[in-house]
């Protein structure tokens, strides 16, 4: 899925990103790691491989140049731009030679039994994927949520339609509007998708649940 650009999606989603979407919940279940190899999947700007301290290299992988504008592209960086709906993770990362994966927020865009198959090919025996989503479908009917942040009007719209696709529209006076849509995975087909590559642990927290997997 193409995104926007970083400039105008920090515009559009200043919430999530400066107020709802710290990395450090998923960071910290990968314990210490020092001299490992982790992956950003989905990693838009860049903000939880960021904040990897110690590692070997770090993997920023995403389908959308364009938001990969934090990215580092020198030391221990490596930048992949992916569209996984039609590019393997093997096709660009060595089996087996990654310790843990994150994907922070993401997850409902790019699940499927070729990406758990494709993760389990990259990591390590006894390496982890680690990754959060919302542990709720949206309701049918549309909700609305409207909040004012830095001196600006929002506007969320969220609800799900057939097939377990969720719609979601968001505004801020003096743009455009933005809507995307992606699959709603509920915590069962989550399991029937990764149980055969993963030992899982769920942790639910409010709204949504953080998932750590560890590659069987």
């Amino acid at each position: 899925m193409m995104y926007l650009p970083f400039d105008d999606y920090k515009k559009l989603y200043i919430k999530y990103l400066e107020y709802n979407r710290s990395p450090q919940d998923l960071i910290e279940l990968a314990g210490d790691l020092s001299g490992k190899v982790a992956i950003d999947l989905c990693c838009g700007d860049g903000r939880l491989g960021n904040q990897l301290q110690g590692v070997h290299k770090v993997y920023y992988v995403d389908g959308c140049k364009e938001m990969m504008v934090n990215v580092p592209d020198f030391g221990n960086a490596m930048k992949k731009v992916i569209d996984l709906s039609s590019d393997g993770l093997c096709m660009y990362i060595p089996s087996e030679s990654t310790d843990v994966v994150f994907c922070q927020q993401a997850i409902n865009y790019i699940l499927s039994d070729t990406l758990a198959k494709d993760l389990a090919q990259v990591l390590k025996k006894g390496g982890l994927f680690i990754f959060n989503t919302f542990n709720n479908k949206p309701p049918n009917n549309p909700q609305i949520n409207s909040y004012h942040c830095d001196g600006f009007d929002y506007t969320e719209v969220n609800w799900s339609g057939e097939n377990d696709i969720v719609y979601h529209v968001q505004i801020r006076e003096g743009l455009a509007p933005h809507s995307h849509s992606f699959f709603y995975f509920s915590p069962d087909r989550i399991a029937e998708i990764l149980h055969p590559y993963f030992i899982i642990t769920r942790i639910d927290k409010g709204k949504s649940s953080i998932y750590k997997c560890q590659r069987k």
